[in-house]
């Protein structure tokens, strides 16, 4: 088993290569789609509390990683770490239905000098995303959802388009994006709160979504009548959350805990920072452009969309569930042919990459399906190809928050994604 691949840096070298500053109180993050692939998001803190263990955690066997990079593959996720101005990353490798291979560079808290470990949880940002596609798919193996009914047929209030009342709005419709609701910022920007947020997202969502609700505003649907165009939206995968809350009568952190989580052996990772100490979290930085400063862990209402915390070899035990079709290492959580219904490519005639929240990529004669993220402090990627499940789970606690910060953004995006293909590369040249 390799150990994970730890950068010597220390809080001396950081502070003078990048400086540092202590955390800051949560400030507005617009959470917007990234470029090239689907889109990012959110973060809290918490009572210190230890996390809770999966049921079947005895049931789960550590995994086998056999996997051995070069030297030169630490060297080169260093330096795009410094170049970006990435405090922490952490990574892991799925190969043949298995986490093969982790690592971990730099540190999750930089004052404290804690080094981050393929075991410190991360915010996923919008890479939550994927959690909920899973969760509502299974409801749809359960006969509780219907892609194509009316949500109001299953939600405690109604939502209605404004341009087009008489259009039912479908889960299939949330799920790639084309429902007509919007992420209205000047709303969903006051939300931000220290830890994990105190509104409960049914009431929020009411509130966001109906004419006499507290929140509501024109701007929180599109022009467009529901089906007819795609626009990235965190509200849109929020009511997916509600929709499950809805069928099983359990609040959606929960249900993904007894449902998701404990069957793969996901001990680090929950919705709510509440089930996690704190002090093993990630912190979040932002690049002001002079130095990395500090952010206090954030939580938002519409948690469901990008808020789950997780560490890099539990989502490497996630994806490995779906490279294997739905089968986890004691019990399924999908079906295979749900798993191959989720990953389709869903509204060819609006956008070829979107399948069921998951997106799609064509990289020469490969196919990649994942997600990526990005939020205030953080920066995810996770992706596979479709044609021999080799793939990839990226996590950095680190985001830009300078005058350039759409710039230095998709640098730090772009950065994720150039280690990636080189872990792909290097995993592939290794294979057996």
């Amino acid at each position: 088993m390799i150990a994970a691949c730890m950068r010597q840096l220390t809080l001396v070298a950081l502070c003078a290569l990048w400086g540092c500053a202590c955390p800051s109180e949560p400030a507005p993050s617009e959470r917007s789609e990234p470029p090239e692939r689907p889109a990012p998001r959110a973060t809290r803190s918490a009572e210190e509390q230890a996390p809770r263990a999966p049921e079947t955690a005895q049931d789960i066997k550590p995994d086998p990683e056999g996997l051995k990079l070069p030297d030169e593959v630490d060297d080169f996720i260093r330096d795009r770490m410094r170049q970006v101005h990435l405090p922490g990353l952490t990574a892991a490798i799925v190969m043949d239905g298995r986490v093969a291979w982790t690592g971990a560079y730099g540190l999750a808290h930089i004052k404290e000098e804690r080094r981050a470990t393929p075991d410190t949880p991360f915010l996923m940002a919008s890479v939550s995303k994927t959690v909920a596609a899973v969760a509502v798919m299974q409801q749809v193996e359960a006969g509780r959802i219907d892609l194509d009914q009316d949500i109001n047929d299953l939600l405690p209030f109604r939502v209605r388009h404004p341009e087009a009342p008489r259009a039912p709005i479908t889960p299939r419709m949330l799920m790639t994006h084309t429902s007509g609701i919007e992420d209205n910022w000047d709303v969903m920007e006051r939300f931000y709160a220290k830890g994990d947020s105190p509104e409960p997202l049914e009431r929020f969502l009411r509130d966001y979504l109906t004419p006499k609700g507290r929140h509501y505003r024109d701007h929180n649907f599109g022009e467009s009548p529901p089906g007819e165009e795609h626009s990235y939206t965190n509200i849109g995968t929020a009511l997916l959350g509600l929709l499950v809350e809805s069928v099983t009568r359990s609040p959606f952190d929960r249900y993904c805990h007894d449902a998701i989580f404990a069957p793969l052996g996901m001990t680090r990772t929950s919705w709510m920072l509440r089930d996690l100490d704190p002090r093993q979290v990630a912190t979040p930085y932002g690049w002001t452009g002079v130095r990395l400063q500090a952010n206090a862990h954030y939580g938002v209402p519409d948690y469901p969309s990008g808020q789950l915390r997780s560490s890099a070899r539990d989502m490497g035990r996630f994806l490995a569930m779906i490279t294997r079709e739905g089968r986890g290492p004691s019990r399924r959580v999908l079906k295979a042919r749900t798993v191959r219904d989720m990953l389709k490519a869903q509204i060819p005639e609006i956008d070829t990459t979107q399948a069921l929240i998951w997106g799609r990529e064509e990289d020469g004669d490969d196919v990649l399906l994942g997600h990526e993220g990005s939020e205030r402090g953080a920066t995810t990627q996770m992706f596979f190809r479709l044609e021999d499940g080799l793939g990839y789970v990226l996590l950095a606690n680190g985001s830009d928050e300078s005058d350039e910060g759409d710039e230095d953004e998709d640098a730090q995006a772009e950065a994720l994604t150039e280690i990636g293909t080189l872990l792909l590369e290097e995993a592939e040249q290794l294979a057996p």
